[in-house]
């Protein structure tokens, strides 16, 4: 009964039963039609040009995540406000952030010795616009307005897919993946500019520190969303070109239960303790206990969803062979995502409790790991060495967090 009511006392489990339960299915919704649409381009595409359009998405969603430098959430959190400057700002911040990242391609082509495609800036703007805007719709509780969005989305996904199917070219089915990302959202941001034409913000100037905060911030999150990402492309550069399609067409099976357990809790996480402030003792221990809470809840979400994922996959490599080569890889990538789920949906924990230098060093520490051993793996499964090197990075950083939190409020 003690567990019932730690899961069930707080606003995040209320707030699945209320209107919030609408961003889940927005989630749900754009999810299915990704896996739809991965599942096309694997069935469609050779080994090679699938495993090489996974490095772009992940080389996208690196420089997507970070495009903005956090500037978001530093501009709600000193207006104590969300407004039309926490959106303005960040998508102004993202194209430049993206210039630059078309300027370093051939370095970037250079450190994962693979020729990332030119398309990949584009998919890397659409990551970063879908972040900002799903972030100001959040904080404004727009959760209708995201619903309708990702049903866009999706339908816009779905007839891409359906034109792969029926000989559209592959570059068709990046456009309309790119198109997918970034039409909704431009059509919401002319009318929610359109609404609060009005309303001036407060006066505001980025002060030296939050610069500072902006780029640990921002530094951070690029180390961690490499971290995530950086798999695939390994896998890519050091295993065959069968055995990687496998490897990164079961790691985005896999992780579509975290990035919904991410937007239905995470994001509800953050929104729910952004203004908290970790000094005061009482404060700090509403946080600590939100951080369990959403913990707990996020790896029983998608252990079930994963089980259920496993048998689904082994039934498929069995009545379709062509369609995977390695079946037993989604064992060992189930756990590598579990544990991944006990983190990510509070890895804002960062930001709220301004323990952005820690987690940089952590996250410093973690990239190198996987990058060391995952480039040079011999006498051990490529798939094997990194599940358990995320169960063992993930489970620090939850155990670490969870560990400060509890000083602060002790009031230390």
């Amino acid at each position: 009964m003690k567990i019932v009511k730690f899961i069930t006392n707080n606003n995040l489990f209320k707030s699945l039963f209320s209107g919030r339960l609408s961003l889940g299915a927005s989630t749900v919704f754009f999810q299915i039609a990704m896996l739809f649409f991965i599942l096309i381009l694997k069935l469609k595409m050779t080994d090679s040009v699938f495993a090489l359009f996974l490095v772009s998405l992940g080389v996208a969603s690196i420089f997507g995540a970070i495009a903005s430098l956090r500037s978001e959430v530093l501009i709600t959190q000193a207006d104590r406000s969300c407004n039309v400057r926490a959106l303005v700002w960040p998508i102004l911040i993202a194209v430049g952030t993206i210039g630059i990242m078309c300027a370093i391609r051939p370095a970037i082509n250079w450190i994962f010795s693979i020729d990332v495609p030119l398309y990949t800036a584009a998919l890397a703007f659409g990551f970063s616009l879908q972040a900002i805007c799903q972030f100001v719709m959040i904080q404004e509780a727009q959760f209708g307005r995201l619903l309708i969005i990702r049903a866009v989305q999706a339908a816009m996904l779905a007839i891409t897919g359906l034109a792969l199917v029926f000989e559209a070219s592959f570059m068709w089915g990046v456009f309309g993946f790119t198109l997918s990302l970034v039409v909704p959202f431009a059509v919401w941001i002319a009318l929610w500019m359109i609404e609060n034409r009005h309303i001036t913000p407060p006066a505001f100037v980025f002060s030296w520190r939050q610069i500072r905060r902006s780029l640990i911030l921002s530094l951070t999150l690029l180390i961690n969303t490499t971290a995530v990402n950086i798999p695939i492309i390994l896998c890519v550069a050091t295993q065959s070109a069968s055995y990687a399609a496998d490897f990164g067409f079961l790691i985005k099976v896999f992780t579509a239960p975290v990035t919904l357990a991410n937007a239905m809790f995470g994001q509800l996480f953050l929104a729910d303790n952004i203004r908290l402030n970790s000094a005061i003792p009482a404060e700090a221990k509403k946080i600590q206990m939100a951080m369990r809470r959403t913990s707990t809840i996020a790896v029983l979400f998608v252990l079930s969803i994963a089980a259920i994922t496993i048998i689904g996959v082994l039934m498929l490599a069995h009545f379709v062979p062509a369609m995977l080569t390695y079946p037993m890889l989604s064992i060992s990538i189930a756990l590598a995502i579990t544990a991944q789920a006990a983190f990510s949906p509070v890895s804002a924990i960062g930001d709220i409790a301004k323990l952005e230098t820690p987690f940089l060093l952590f996250y410093i520490m973690r990239i190198a790991l996987l990058y060391g051993m995952l480039s040079n793996v011999s006498l051990i499964d490529f798939s094997a060495l990194f599940a358990s090197i995320n169960i063992l990075a993930y489970s620090f950083f939850w155990l670490y967090a969870d560990h400060r939190m509890r000083i602060f409020a002790r009031g230390a």
